[in-house]
């Protein structure tokens, strides 16, 4: 659920306003509200920079294992200095990485033309000798270009269809015909021993963090203390001063506000609390049980709910392992993904996941058992066993056949159905309003409209009522915006109208339902076709064919899961927060951030 908030107008001797901010802070319940959009900013800037540089530091020393030191021969405990220094040597591997790469490319080129001393090929210049370096595509190679003629070619080396060689001349050649390798500082020997030296230092360097990651305690202490200082700062910059008096608004949730009662008994301020006016925005705070947990998990993915709106957490929740388990759809499947979350999802840290996984897989299992489908093998109906299995399979349609494919596309637009009634029912119950209701009436008349437009055949039911829910449901819902507007008859004529046109939408949102349709359809004729795969390949029965159809099965099986993991993931948030959510969620709201400390390991 979503907690009451109130504003909270806090007034006291400026003289006390330090203090009086700091025992805010360590009550930790009071998000303020920024009456002072003109502060002094310089300050927090430079407690920005300082966080920044220290969470810069920690990533890249968070890789490095910590090795014990002597006294002697341990880094100094100076935060300043351990952050400059990691920075430096951060900047120094860049250096190193780049200049590795570079030699080695000269190691590379010149091996070819083997070790020699460059400076004495330099040298023969000045004695009108002129020696260059190409390398050349064997295609082309000898050259005849006539630019060549003047001088001597000296074939060195051949090696991945190019061809190294040498000119000797008393002039520079030019020349496009082949690329020329400009003469390196160094022979090929002296460079592998540069090369060498680099990856010495490197592994000082790497020593030398293994030592600064001692002290990484040290650092997460200081940027929580950095943290707790520019949260100060700027709660202190952002109230107001007039004359011996200072002034500063908060938000504060309803069931904490006696904590702030007895903070201003204690720091002699004057408190004020009064509830949010209609166009306030207070920050949203949930407070969930257990299945809201793991919805709000999902719910923050996407969007912050606005203070005013319906708690979205449970219903997300549910809804998305809804979909997630009709979309994969088979019992085979869940009963992996229930093993793998089991096995990975261990320890208090995934405590979230492990339910979400828990839970998602366990509806992929029942709606595979409602379909009759364990890794889309073929079952024989007429055994014992078949008979049970499609006995408690009420879900299970033969979609070879028309009448089964249109059955199970309805399903899905039935579901549809269900998650846009039962969200615009929590709409109408939270705002205590009857138009949400009308859409719910409306949703269920589109489903006669829609066998139409596919021409399949209606149940008694539906030829009876024909689209009078429909035209019903959308007039109502339209008369009843008009009535709740609260505005002039011209505004009243125009929420009777657009909401008319609203039918748009609900028949869209409604058709994208069929999305769950096709993505079941997709997975399971994927997993047929590895299932027959295996079937011809193990035709003859070859103890070797059995062992290829084996390693085709966990293959195909295995992608074909990860395609379903990831549709049933990203179609089964879509639904919730594309076509159902802007039905009853606002959504634009903020996190309730109030002024607090982090404890600072001593």
């Amino acid at each position: 659920m979503l907690s009451k908030m109130k504003k909270a107008s806090i007034v006291g001797l400026a003289q006390n306003t330090t203090k009086i901010v700091e025992s805010l802070q360590d009550l930790g319940v009071v998000d303020i509200i920024n009456l002072n959009e003109e502060f002094d900013s310089s300050q927090l800037d430079k407690l920005q920079s300082k966080k920044n540089s220290i969470v810069s530091a920690l990533k890249f020393l968070a890789g490095r294992s910590s090795e014990p030191s002597t006294v002697e021969n341990s880094t100094v405990a100076d935060p300043a200095e351990i952050i400059q220094r990691t920075s430096d040597i951060r900047a120094r591997f860049d250096e190193i990485q780049e200049d590795r790469r570079r030699k080695q490319r000269l190691i590379d080129t010149w091996t070819a033309f083997g070790d020699f001393d460059p400076a004495r090929i330099k040298a023969l210049q000045g004695q009108n000798v002129c020696v260059q370096f190409f390398k050349a595509s064997d295609q082309i190679f000898p050259i005849t270009d006539d630019a060549f003629a003047a001088y001597d070619i000296i074939e060195v080396n051949r090696a991945r269809q190019k061809v190294f060689f040498m000119t000797v001349g008393t002039t520079a050649l030019e020349t496009t015909v082949c690329e020329e390798l400009m003469l390196p500082e160094l022979g090929v020997q002296d460079t592998q021993k540069s090369l060498a030296e680099l990856d010495v230092e490197a592994a000082a360097l790497e020593a030398e963090l293994s030592q600064l990651a001692q002290q990484k305690t040290l650092l997460e202490n200081v940027w929580k203390t950095t943290v707790n200082q520019h949260a100060f700062h700027k709660a202190l910059s952002q109230h107001v001063v007039n004359g011996e008096l200072f002034y500063m608004q908060g938000w504060v949730p309803e069931d904490k506000l006696d904590s702030l009662k007895g903070l201003s008994d204690d720091e002699g301020f004057v408190l004020l609390a009064e509830d949010p006016t209609d166009d306030e925005n207070p920050p949203t705070v949930m407070k969930n049980s257990a299945i809201g947990e793991i919805g709000e998990s999902l719910v923050d993915i996407y969007d912050t709910p606005s203070y005013r709106d319906i708690d979205p957490n449970s219903t997300v929740f549910i809804f998305f392992a809804l979909f997630f388990g009709m979309i994969i759809g088979d019992a085979g499947y869940g009963s992996i993904l229930l093993a793998l979350t089991l096995f990975l999802a261990k320890g208090p840290s995934a405590k979230t996941f492990r339910k979400l996984g828990i839970t998602i897989s366990c509806s992929t299992i029942l709606f595979g058992i409602l379909n009759a489908s364990y890794f889309a093998i073929n079952i024989d109906a007429g055994t014992s066993l078949g008979k049970f299995l499609y006995m408690i399979a009420p879900l299970y349609r033969d979609t070879g056949t028309k009448e089964g494919l249109m059955s199970s596309m309805f399903i899905s637009l039935w579901v549809g159905v269900f998650n846009l009634g039962f969200v615009n029912l929590y709409k109408a119950l939270h705002d205590r309003k009857l138009s949400p209701v009308g859409w719910v009436i409306t949703s269920v008349g589109l489903i006669p409209l829609f066998k139409m437009l596919f021409s399949v055949q209606m149940s008694a039911w539906e030829e009876t009522v024909g689209l009078i829910p429909l035209v019903g449901g959308l007039l109502f819902t339209a008369t009843m915006n008009a009535v709740e507007t609260k505005a002039s008859f011209g505004g009243r004529a125009s929420a009777f109208a657009a909401t008319l046109q609203s039918i748009v939408n609900l028949f869209a949102d409604l058709l994208s339902y069929l999305r769950i349709f096709a993505l079941a359809m997709a997975g399971a004729q994927m997993a047929r076709t590895f299932n027959m795969l295996f079937g011809m390949i193990y035709a003859d029965g070859a103890f070797l064919s059995l062992i290829m159809g084996i390693f085709v099965l966990l293959i195909g099986h295995g992608l074909n899961l990860i395609l379903n993991i990831m549709s049933g993931t990203i179609h089964g948030l879509r639904l919730n927060f594309i076509e159902s959510y802007h039905w009853c969620f606002d959504g634009g709201g903020k996190k309730y951030q109030p002024l607090a400390k982090l404890n600072v390991n001593e």
